[in-house]
């Protein structure tokens, strides 16, 4: 074994729990590796759930269950942000149609799997003729596909008796037994000249009667958009309507999915359906892992976006009480200035001639005038500054009642 040491690396503290379709703890094998390679970090059999401490550096998951069933590496995981994974892994042999099917659901963020699927102690009639299918939308707790079973590319390997599936999305697999001239069954397509040993053979009439040949004119469709699932669809009609179709074009077909901010899924990278993550932010009600995923704030707890309440912020009671005081005070000291100016001018005016002729009497009134008339034009000014205080004020007050108001209309 080889020793290795992550230098300048954070660490962050991982549990990994694996449950079975009934939502209980299941046995399996962890290999943890680093990412895109083949050197293993550790290797830890468990049930349910395991704990470690581990470096926020990229690793590759091997999950192993079912006495090797059933083997899924997750490429390229950031535990830093995958610090409580949960994968879910079931085994189901009764599922019609098909000789068995393994489900997987998980809430890891990956960059792509690999699946190994073993056919090994299952009925099947000939293992030339095994193919894999995918359901996109399988309900893990039920053990139901929603949307339908399509073949998807796989590889066989007949000596461990196990298929290999390379995928960006997880779901659900089965093996089926595919027809084939030989099953014992006269199946669609097949009839007393193609497959007597299935059909049986022909009667004499049908052999010595002249057979008209009928060749399909197929038209298909163009092909649809690329599913996350990494296939494209069709629909081809053989427009001679030949009783048995000859060299129908492929329907599906393998493509290569390139994640958007708008198709409506959630990709890898997005907290929630085109948005989030890598996407443009999430409004209020998605989900989340930090603020940076939401237009507005993320729920540390429940992690989903939500837009935090505006506390509006009213003044304190002694700050308005001594802002009414000091206008009170300054409307008073205006008052008793306008007195005196009033008082000395009546005043002169009754001296008259009195004051013009006593040149120190006239000097000394004019200037405790000038003294009073230039106290009551700074009251005046610093009362006309105040008054423009607060009215700035209570218009940034009106304007917070009305973004609250608004608040709580939408």
């Amino acid at each position: 074994s080889e020793d290795y040491f992550i230098a300048g690396e954070k660490q962050v503290y991982a549990t990994f729990n694996v449950i079975n379709h009934n939502l209980t703890n299941l046995d399996v094998n962890l290999t943890i590796y680093f990412a895109g390679t083949d050197k293993i970090v550790e290797s830890e059999s468990f049930t349910g759930t395991f704990s470690r401490n581990a470096t926020t550096i990229l690793y590759d998951l091997l999950f192993t269950a079912f006495n090797d069933a059933i083997k899924i590496r997750l490429n390229g995981i950031n535990l830093s942000s995958n610090s409580n994974g949960t994968i879910g892994l079931d085994r189901y042999l009764s599922i019609q149609g098909f000789i068995i099917a393994y489900g997987v659901s998980t809430d890891y963020t990956f960059k792509n799997t690999s699946i190994i699927i073993s056919y090994s102690n299952t009925s099947f009639k000939n293992e030339n003729h095994l193919a894999v299918y995918y359901c996109s939308d399988w309900n893990f707790t039920a053990r139901i596909c929603n949307s339908g079973w399509t073949k998807i590319a796989s590889t066989q390997n007949k000596t461990s008796d196990t298929f290999t599936i390379e995928r960006t999305t997880l779901s659900a697999f089965a093996i089926k037994q595919e027809s084939y001239c030989g099953d014992g069954v006269c199946d669609p397509g097949e009839d007393c000249e193609i497959c007597p040993e299935d059909c049986g053979p022909c009667p004499e009439k049908a052999k010595s009667r002249k057979k008209k040949s009928c060749i399909s004119e197929w038209n298909c469709t163009p092909w649809g958009p690329c599913m996350p699932e990494g296939l494209q669809y069709r629909t081809c009609i053989d427009m001679r309507n030949c009783r048995i179709p000859y060299n129908k074009p492929p329907e599906v077909r393998e493509c290569t999915y390139i994640p958007s901010c708008d198709n409506g899924i959630k990709d890898v990278g997005e907290t929630d359906i085109d948005c989030g993550g890598v996407c443009p932010p999430c409004p209020d009600g998605k989900r989340c892992i930090t603020d940076d995923d939401c237009i507005g704030k993320c729920d540390p707890i429940k992690k989903i976006c939500y837009t935090p309440k505006i506390k509006l912020e009213i003044p304190a009671p002694e700050i308005l009480i001594s802002v009414q005081a000091f206008t009170e005070f300054t409307n008073k000291i205006s008052r008793v200035f306008k007195d005196v100016f009033t008082g000395i001018t009546n005043l002169m005016k009754s001296l008259g001639t009195a004051i013009t002729q006593n040149k120190f009497l006239f000097a000394y009134t004019t200037l405790v005038m000038v003294i009073l008339i230039t106290l009551y034009q700074i009251e005046k000014l610093k009362r006309r500054k105040l008054e423009k205080k607060i009215k700035s004020y209570l218009k940034e007050i009106r304007k917070l009642k009305i973004a609250k108001k608004n608040r709580r209309r939408h």
